[in-house]
């Protein structure tokens, strides 16, 4: 009986352990940079949760608050910055999400960022501001949050 419950309490260990190596931190932070990117604010919350890294960043190191950003989805900026997002992360080039949002027509993303500390004069690579990508896609609204914020 006792070899028994040795064979079996060392099986489950190792069951236990193959189960805890197959969660992968990466798969967690990919799932993570896809749900942020589509919207899906239930798989971002369900990703933190479960560990993965909120500044997490993918080749061209976009992070989740990046692709939130970018496609205006503004319930999973707020989760993001809400779990410590970096506001002022920067992706290859030199871009923030306020630059997305910016570039993007995302007003209220924008205001959200710079509530939330966004560097409102950050520069890319190229010496260009969200205030330059907003004004050149004639996102008049958003140059004038810019502007309000101080940007120059």
């Amino acid at each position: 009986m006792r070899l028994l419950k040795s064979v079996f309490a060392t099986m489950f260990i190792y069951i236990f352990v193959a189960i805890l190596c197959s969660t992968s931190w990466a798969g967690l932070n990919d799932d993570l940079l896809k749900a942020a990117d589509k919207g899906d604010l239930k798989t971002v919350k369900i990703c933190l949760g479960k560990g993965a890294d909120v500044n997490t960043k993918d080749d061209d190191d976009w992070t989740a608050l990046i692709l939130a950003a970018k496609n205006g989805h503004s319930d999973v900026v707020t989760q993001l910055i809400a779990m410590g997002a970096d506001v002022n992360a920067k992706d290859n080039d030199g871009w923030t999400a306020l630059f997305y949002a910016a570039q993007e027509g995302h007003s209220n993303v924008a205001t959200q960022l710079l509530a939330m500390g966004a560097d409102v004069n950050a520069k890319d690579e190229d010496g260009g501001t969200a205030f330059f990508y907003a004004a050149k896609n004639g996102y008049d609204d958003i140059v004038n949050i810019l502007k309000a914020a101080g940007a120059g």
